[in-house]
């Protein structure tokens, strides 16, 4: 990365916890060389053990490359993944189905089960049971929140009904 690249990037970048005063350790490789490592994986698509020597260590990379804060919290996804197989009906779904998803989307057993019972105690979710098995559905206020985000996706100008059937295409890149 070039120095000017590194003026650009450096202001957007978020401060490490440790120097706002709030622990943690200082980190042991620089941030600039992260990026620089995380650049070279991105644009040589090589394994990332394959990494060059003068390189922070592949699993410090790693984690930079794979930033858990731009995952989508379980709530909002329990919420989208509701809102699209069961608003607008009056069904339940089965705990272990929704489990079964969550799972796939790399949430584990116990977050999922946790974001349920937090969302049944904010009246986002009902909870029936029949037998051994619990099933769950939306609220009248959890169909109400959906209504109005559709609401607002669909009708209010996020979407662009007079569409003239051309494409604006913006490229850039760095130097």
């Amino acid at each position: 990365m070039t120095d000017a690249e590194w003026k650009m990037v450096r202001p957007l970048l978020p401060v490490p916890t440790w120097l706002r005063g709030r622990g943690g350790q200082p980190e042991a490789y620089c941030h600039r060389a992260m990026l620089d490592a995380v650049r070279y994986l991105v644009d040589n698509g090589i394994k990332r053990r394959a990494m060059p020597g003068d390189f922070p260590p592949w699993d410090r990379v790693d984690r930079v490359n794979t930033d858990e804060s731009l995952r989508p919290q379980p709530q909002s996804l329990m919420l989208t993944f509701l809102g699209d197989q069961v608003l607008g009906r009056d069904v339940c779904v089965y705990s272990g189905s929704i489990i079964g998803v969550f799972a796939r989307a790399g949430v584990d057993e116990q977050a999922t089960r946790s974001t349920l019972t937090r969302m049944v105690n904010r009246g986002l979710l009902r909870r029936q049971r029949e037998g051994r098995r619990m099933y769950f559905g939306l609220t009248e206020h959890s169909a109400a929140v959906l209504r109005d985000g559709e609401r607002r996706i669909w009708q209010t100008g996020a979407v662009n009904r007079e569409w003239d059937g051309n494409w604006t295409l913006l490229g850039f890149s760095l130097p």
